[in-house]
């Protein structure tokens, strides 16, 4: 088995890629490799595991919030004083 050295530019699409598909072990453990001496990569590594994360969780929560009836009352009277105002 041959075990790559990867630069940083190898290792960030790389990194990329390997969380939408399989890479080869040697690539892996040369990824690793990497990951474990360059700090950039690692928090580059980090940001993209967090983004992703982040856009699964939002993707799921509910894009509309709910709102009780009495806001919802609040808001309306509101509104209308407002135009009642804009009226005068």
């Amino acid at each position: 088995m041959k075990i790559w050295l990867f630069n940083c530019k190898e290792v960030s699409h790389l990194v990329s890629q390997s969380m939408d598909h399989k890479i080869g072990l040697s690539k892996k453990i040369g990824v690793r490799f990497h990951l474990l001496m360059c700090k950039h990569c690692a928090r580059f590594e980090n940001q993209l595991t967090l983004i992703r994360s982040l856009l699964k969780k939002s993707s799921t929560a509910s894009t509309t919030p709910k709102m009780d009836e009495e806001a919802k009352k609040q808001m309306t009277r509101s509104l209308k004083e407002y135009q009642d105002q804009e009226q005068q």
